[in-house]
């Protein structure tokens, strides 16, 4: 055995054990049913650290599933991650000095085709260098033709029900992408603004956007604001601040105006504001809609004509002033909702979309009524009945996906962009969210109903907490819309991956550490013990290089017993040929290992509770600091002095400690379990 550890040589021979022996095929495994369905890393780019650390823990759970005897499918799939991957492949046409806008859609979708089916390729390969223990053979993608089948099949379904819904709603607008979004993909940056006070007909109004008064059609108050009482159920007549025409404005009350605003009256643009938009179907105002797919305004023959938002603002601003209309401005600081890859401020817009009817109640099917105790429920509470039946870790996360379902909407599953799912009989595509929403029945369907019985309802969903409601809400619901039953038993939910600083990684703040780089420097199971080590479920990790380099010397430090362990036995052997283990051990020999037993059921303890990390901990501190350090030390003495038995207690207790530490370092302790004397594979030992 090498005096060093050489990573590159343990990790190539154990690739070609574990492929020799199709390690990750459930055929090739006995015993009760595990599955794990894999959250599909996006076919458009290299993994980052997010995406070894999710490996890292599954890899990790499913292989100590698998030592307990079980029959494991961990599926491994890929997503096409519609807009997220347009807005990739725009940045490489850009390096062409090309627009996604000027090439035609058919073209557009093969390139972005070939683009990501080579990045699949890449990723897949980067995967199996980390030397994860999925299925290949069950690999599943997004687009798929019997996934996206199903994925038709379910769109038609919902159809049937009443939940889907096509019409003219307010929907969030970029500007930029020239796409709609659902209110998750929208976040919200403080802006300094002005807020502009307005002599507007016989009232003083005031408003952060004067350039949406081309689209005002009424006036609103609070009914308990005393000041305006006299308004009640009355239009007001005057010559419009911009064009000068008469107009007439009805002023309608309702208690949710704030008459601390302003001076208490706000101005009602149905067309380009949420709250205006509501207001306009209870009252039955008008939609004026005055910017285009671009943000420019719309009407042709005003003198604002093709001016965008920022333009128009200040122009309307200068021709208010003129007018002797702008009575104020003051400095404002507001939150403005803008998109959260370009971050361009999203223009409220009505369209025609497709939408998701969330809140609905449609005739519930026997498992469902049984689970909501209900003829008729939504979707929003077949998801709060069903989420009360899956266990959280961290569990402080179960209260929240229930309040945050509890103010759940209506969907805009619909995407003005060319890659995705066809929406039948539309020019859009579906939301990736929509297909990823059906992912643990899609894919298991996908091959078959004796595999779906199998393994579906699976076991454990584990994926980032950042995605708690964008994804994990809808598989809920979707996946007791379609099987009557919840997807997964359990959702493991860890943190974001951030620097030393606690900084998010990212390319343009210049600290990335990338992982396949770490992988080649310091071996694949130097960047899991980095980071699993210390990492609690729940909680954002921090990584730096220092923390790689300081994972492998505790690899070194476990080749470096396990070396002296085998050369001790050559020397012993050489004494004494018949060396066997002792039928009966020691009062002293029998605490150790009595006291490793008590110490092991405490690490499948924390194992069984998703402990990962203070496993992980345990076993390190346990292994260097009582075992290397302590037991071995005085093991080297008592063989100095003639008593082979204290090699014995050693011997049993790396054998044990190899399986424990397995799970988390899979390539040194597989290859280490066969240079201690062992044929069978470790990956399928029993613990």
């Amino acid at each position: 055995m090498e005096k060093v550890y050489n990573h590159k040589k343990v990790e190539k021979e154990v690739l070609k054990i574990w492929r020799k022996e199709n390690l990750g095929n459930p055929e090739k495994e006995k015993g009760k049913t595990f599955c794990i369905i894999m959250p599909p890393p996006n076919a458009n780019g290299r993994l980052h650290m997010g995406h070894a650390l999710m490996l890292s823990i599954q890899d990790t759970i499913v292989r100590y599933q698998r030592m307990k005897g079980k029959k494991v499918l961990w599926l491994p799939g890929f997503d096409h991650a519609g807009f997220e991957t347009l807005v990739v492949f725009e940045k490489e046409l850009e390096k062409r000095g090309l627009s996604r806008f000027e090439i035609p859609k058919e073209g557009l979708y093969k390139e972005i085709l070939k683009f990501t089916n080579q990045k699949k390729k890449e990723i897949r390969n980067q995967m199996k260098e980390l030397g994860i223990s999925c299925a290949w053979k069950y690999e599943k993608y997004t687009l798929d033709k019997d996934v996206v089948k199903l994925v038709l099949e379910t769109f038609e379904r919902l159809k049937d029900d009443g939940l889907i819904e096509k019409s003219e709603r307010l929907v969030n607008w970029c500007p930029k992408h020239k796409t709609a979004f659902s209110d998750l993909e929208v976040i919200f940056k403080e802006k300094n603004s002005f807020l502009y006070y307005i002599k507007y007909g016989p009232f003083e109004v005031a408003t952060v956007r004067p350039e949406t008064i081309l689209g005002d059609v009424a006036f609103a108050v609070n009914p308990q604001d005393e000041r305006y009482k006299s308004y009640l159920n009355k239009k007001v007549k005057f010559e419009h601040p911009l064009t000068g025409e008469k107009v007439s404005f009805p002023v309608v009350f309702d208690k949710r105006i704030d008459p601390n605003f302003g001076t208490g009256i706000i101005k009602v643009t149905p067309g380009h504001d949420f709250f205006d938009f509501e207001l306009a179907k209870k009252f039955n105002l008008p939609i004026i809609h005055i910017f285009d797919e671009n943000g420019k305004i719309n009407l042709k023959g005003s003198k604002y004509y093709g001016m965008n938002i920022k333009e128009a603002r200040e122009v309307i601003v200068k021709d208010l002033e003129l007018k002797g209309l702008l009575i104020k401005k003051e400095s404002y600081l507001h939150s403005v909702p803008v998109c959260y890859k370009c971050e361009s401020e999203i223009e409220p817009r009505p369209m025609e979309q497709w939408f998701l009817l969330l809140n609905k109640k449609f005739k519930l099917p026997k498992k469902l009524k049984k689970l909501t105790k209900k003829d008729y429920a939504s979707l929003k509470e077949i998801a709060l009945a069903g989420v009360k039946l899956i266990k959280f870790e961290p569990p402080r996360f179960k209260k929240i996906l229930i309040d945050w379902l509890k103010q759940i909407k209506d969907w805009n599953i619909s995407r003005q962009v060319v890659w995705g799912i066809k929406i039948p009989n539309s020019e859009d595509v579906f939301d990736t969210w929509f297909s990823s929403s059906q992912w643990p029945v899609v894919t298991l369907k996908s091959f078959g109903n004796n595999v779906f019985k199998k393994y579906y309802p699976t076991d454990v969903m584990e994926t980032g907490y950042d995605i708690l409601q964008f994804w994990v809400s809808r598989m809920i619901f979707m996946g007791l819309y379609l099987t009557g039953d919840i997807p997964f038993k359990k959702v493991i939910l860890h943190g974001i991956v951030r620097d030393e600083k606690g900084q998010k990684m990212s390319k343009s703040k210049g600290n990335v550490i990338d992982p396949i780089d770490i992988v080649q420097k310091y071996g694949a199971d130097t960047l899991r013990l980095g980071l699993l080590m210390g990492n609690e479920m729940g909680k954002d990790v921090i990584v730096s290089e220092n923390k790689f380099i300081g994972a492998q010397r505790f690899l070194n430090k476990i080749w470096n017993a396990t070396r002296f362990l085998i050369l001790k036995r050559k020397e012993i052997e050489k004494l004494n040929r018949k060396l066997k283990e002792p039928k009966k051990f020691s009062q002293e020999s029998k605490k150790i290992l009595k006291d490793f037993e008590k110490f092991k059921k405490e690490i499948l303890t924390l194992m069984e509770k998703d402990k990962l990390s203070l496993a992980l901990e345990k076993l390190y501190k346990f292994f260097w600091f009582t075992f290397a350090d302590q037991i071995i030390e005085n093991t080297k003495k008592k063989i100095a002095q003639g008593n082979f038995e204290a090699y014995f207690v050693c011997e049993r207790l790396l054998k044990e400690e190899l399986k424990l530490l397995h799970p988390f370092l899979p390539f040194l302790t597989e290859y280490l379990w066969k240079k201690i004397g062992n044929k069978t594979l470790l990956a399928r030992e029993g613990l």
